[in-house]
């Protein structure tokens, strides 16, 4: 098992959410299935509910290709499960955000669960991911155990390896730009889209949130509407749903929202869009949804006249499932 560290005119425009399709399917694919194979690695617990049934597991994870779902929990109310806990991705530990249904401040009761975005590079190898579970025994708190006489408290370690089998694709992400013809954005426009998202993630990591991974298709599409809308001649956000579709049927079982952001004229401000979209309660909320993991965001670059260099962006937020 590897080592790991403990732990100028600017034009906001209206946001669409798809209906649901029908959910990839998922396999279980952690690794620590019985006590025998959790190795005990410094600084870490136990999946398991050693303090009072040794053989029962607390945390398993199910994939479908670059999507995981964590669950914790075992059904019994009494089972406090900590509303945050940890993947390990990128080479750090990224904070992720598991929901319940019974909430106790910050504390989940019963059982609690978290998408988790599987980078194509982490398929079909070892992945990390931590959570942390009290229970009252004997009239004490029993947290984070390691053994059955829990002296001491653990981030609870699971492992999991995601398989390249099941992955949807994931557009070319490679693309090296064309010739700025509607779906065919320009090497400019490609760079000028990642730097958008990497601004979005730069926000979302600050609050905790997973990052949305880039995926080239996403970005074509929403390449394309960038290319109606630039001139206006085409109402923002018309056939929202034709897009999402079209991004389901490619990759798999997806639904999500849509933003966009307009700039006439000096400065040509790449912060422009961050700004605008977090200063908007509506399009903030989009920004600040845990379940999103991927996005694509298509740019047009043009030339407005008196107003000089303008850009339209358009950035579709997907997750996979439910």
């Amino acid at each position: 098992m590897k080592s790991l560290p403990l732990l100028a005119c600017s034009f906001l425009l209206l946001l669409g959410i798809s209906s649901f399709a029908p959910a990839q399917s998922y396999t279980e694919c952690h690794s620590i299935k019985s006590p025998s194979d959790f190795t005990e690695l410094p600084g870490y617990g136990s999946p398991f509910n050693v303090a009072v049934s040794p053989d029962e597991l607390l945390i398993e994870v199910a994939c479908a290709g670059n999507s995981a779902t964590a669950t914790v929990g075992n059904g019994d109310n009494g089972l406090y499960i900590y509303n945050k806990g940890y993947y390990y991705k990128n080479n750090f530990w990224q904070q992720v955000n598991l929901s319940g249904t019974n909430m106790v401040g910050s504390w989940i009761r019963s059982n609690a669960s978290v998408d988790l975005a599987v980078n194509t590079s982490d398929l079909d190898t070892t992945n990390y991911f931590v959570a942390y579970t009290c229970k009252m025994v004997g009239g004490a708190w029993k947290c984070g155990c390691r053994d059955s006489a829990c002296n001491n408290s653990y981030w609870q370690l699971q492992t999991f390896v995601p398989t390249s089998e099941t992955a949807p694709p994931t557009g070319d992400d490679d693309n090296p730009g064309g010739d700025g013809t509607r779906g065919n954005p320009t090497a400019e426009e490609i760079q000028f889209g990642k730097d958008i998202l990497a601004d979005v993630n730069e926000y979302r990591s600050s609050q905790g949130l997973k990052m949305l991974e880039w995926n080239g298709f996403i970005a074509e599409v929403s390449h394309e509407h960038a290319f109606d809308t630039f001139d206006y001649d085409v109402p923002v956000h018309s056939g929202f749903y034709e897009r999402l579709n079209r991004i389901t049927q490619e990759l798999g079982s997806y639904w999500g929202a849509e933003v966009q952001y307009q700039e006439d004229g000096l400065p040509f401000d790449l912060g422009g869009a961050i700004d605008g979209w977090l200063n908007s309660d509506v399009h903030k909320a989009i920004l600040d949804r845990p379940q999103y993991d991927s996005a694509g965001v298509g740019v047009v670059i043009y030339d407005g006249g008196l107003f000089g260099k303008g850009y339209n962006a358009v950035m579709i937020t997907t997750q996979k499932g439910y």
